[in-house]
């Protein structure tokens, strides 16, 4: 009697084996600590460093400021942009011609488009974008400046 409850007691001892290969599965989890993408309804931090801040070529600690409440941003901070267009008509003269951003923007960048433009720069200031036109034959061409609000 022993030898046969023995017997038994390994027969269903291997058929559980069995069945549980038989239903195994994998489960794979992967999470990504910073989120590198994503949209968050809220954010709050006691201190933020954006980009490198201390200009050692690495982004590392030293970056973040030290005190809670302080924000340390390397670049420009812009909320909002618009593009301000100017056309140049053929009949202007060869010279230097400016598209100037509206008061409380600042020029990011600019595009001339057009035959005849040989130069372009943004002004010191940030102000607007200029074009220098070196042919009064080139037919119209515009000046196109990006303007950001100024913080």
């Amino acid at each position: 009697m022993v030898r046969l409850l023995k017997s038994v007691l390994i027969i269903f001892s291997f058929l559980f084996l069995c069945v549980t290969v038989v239903f195994a599965e994998d489960i794979t989890i992967t999470t990504y600590y910073p989120s590198p993408y994503g949209s968050y309804n809220a954010l709050q931090t006691n201190r933020l460093g954006v980009g490198d801040n201390n200009a050692d070529g690495v982004l590392n600690s030293s970056d973040v400021p030290g005190t809670n409440g302080d924000v340390w941003v390397s670049g420009h901070i812009t909320m909002g942009y618009q593009v301000v267009t100017v056309t140049i008509p053929s009949t202007y003269d060869i010279g230097w011609y400016t598209c100037d951003c509206p008061a409380g923007k600042r020029a990011l960048g600019g595009a001339c488009s057009g035959s005849g433009v040989s130069y372009t720069y943004i002004d010191a200031g940030g102000a607007g974008y200029h074009c220098y036109k070196n042919n009064q034959f080139a037919g119209n061409w515009q000046i196109q400046a990006v303007c950001a609000n100024m913080l």
